[in-house]
């Protein structure tokens, strides 16, 4: 929903189609980000099962010296995003 905003003149901003346009805003997302090779998404998911937290798989994979696709560290954030981004 579109926030409005008091003054001398209300008015509102943001985009009010915004569910519309999510499908289109997720695709661009998608091709973004370069894929997560299956077998770093087969031992999250193992450790998932298995119980761990996201911030436990997080150091286990940067203990592995596995970088995410931009090459950057992982933390819980990144790894909860790339499971729920595969839920999609």
């Amino acid at each position: 929903m579109p926030w409005r905003i008091q003054g001398e003149q209300s008015k509102w901003i943001g985009n009010p189609n915004a569910l519309a346009i999510l499908p289109a805003a997720r695709a661009i997302a998608a091709a973004a980000y370069p894929p997560i090779a299956p077998e770093i998404r087969e031992l999250v998911a193992c450790w998932r099962i298995e119980g761990q937290t996201l911030r436990t798989i997080a150091y286990n994979v940067n203990r592995l010296a596995i970088r995410t696709p931009r090459g950057e560290a992982w933390y819980a954030s990144s790894v909860r995003n790339m499971v729920d981004f595969t839920l999609m």
